[in-house]
């Protein structure tokens, strides 16, 4: 009961990214990670300079597997966010030797 009142008091925030960000985590906490990168993705699409849903957006693609998604989501947010200090050293990873 607790759970469905909590899920229905984020969806009456659903337009505040940072509702999306706890939805986020979440979904990673319950180990879904795409509905986990769908709520980043909303944040995002609500707030493109929110770099913490950019770093999460991309650990989570690195974290399947998908290191070519990842540096595309990296390239992505310094896209719309230049020389933020985060996104740039996670540039630099991609950089390095896998």
């Amino acid at each position: 009961m607790a759970s469905g009142e909590w899920r229905a008091s984020l969806w009456a925030k659903a337009d505040f990214p940072e509702t999306h960000m706890v939805i986020g985590g979440t979904a990673l906490v319950l180990r879904d990670p795409p509905a986990a990168e769908r709520a980043f993705r909303e944040a995002l699409r609500q707030d493109p300079q929110l770099i913490d849903a950019w770093t999460m957006v991309i650990r989570i693609r690195a974290a399947v597997g998908d290191r070519e998604g990842a540096h595309a989501a990296t390239l992505e947010a310094l896209g719309v966010n230049p020389n933020d200090p985060a996104l740039v050293s996670m540039l630099a990873q991609f950089d390095e030797v896998p």
